[in-house]
């Protein structure tokens, strides 16, 4: 069961291993660097991915807060990102006890956000931290499987609170001139 799971990803990622290869000499070359204008960007210094880049990258995944403005809704979101925990306060549920598959879920997130924080920018223009999409599903498993059975009134609270914060980052994003590149 688990090769038959495994051999359409297995496939796609040796058809892409030889794309790669077959145009950048490189099975781990995407091309992306070979645009010009990203070569140039300052925090690609060190290359596309670095040691460099980590310190940074946990800031704005981690802590990277909103900024203060004085008028509604009086929070405004950094444009190169913020903290993943104040942009969905409902991740923080990710650390309840319990789960079948915590360990492996918890691992596959860590080897993960490892491989982002080396990445030399955050993301860029976004809401919060865009590369963290990759977390979701196991993020998603840990929040299936942890916790009571029954939803509680913190979970929907965190899950209403989260909701919000998305909905006013998105409408300041496209629907204001609040937040522009």
């Amino acid at each position: 069961m688990l090769v038959g799971f495994l051999s359409l990803p297995a496939t796609l990622a040796l058809l892409t291993a030889a794309f790669n290869f077959a145009r950048f000499h490189s099975i781990f070359d995407f091309g992306y660097i070979h645009i010009p204008e990203v070569a140039q960007e300052s925090w690609y210094k060190h290359g596309l991915f670095s040691i460099q880049a980590i310190p940074w990258n946990i800031y704005t995944m981690l802590f990277q807060g909103f900024e203060s403005i004085g008028y509604f809704p009086y929070i405004q979101p950094n444009g190169f990102g913020c903290s993943i925990f104040l942009a969905s306060p409902f991740l923080f549920l990710l650390f309840r006890q319990g789960g079948r598959y915590k360990v492996v879920a918890w691992v596959a997130i860590a080897l993960l956000t490892l491989v982002l924080w080396l990445h030399g920018n955050p993301g860029s223009w976004q809401f919060s931290y865009r590369y963290a999409m990759i977390l979701l599903p196991w993020m998603f498993l840990l929040l299936t499987g942890n916790g009571p059975a029954k939803i509680s009134v913190p979970e929907i609270t965190l899950f209403a609170v989260s909701v919000a914060i998305n909905a006013i980052g998105t409408w300041q994003f496209l629907w204001t001139d609040q937040i522009q590149p």
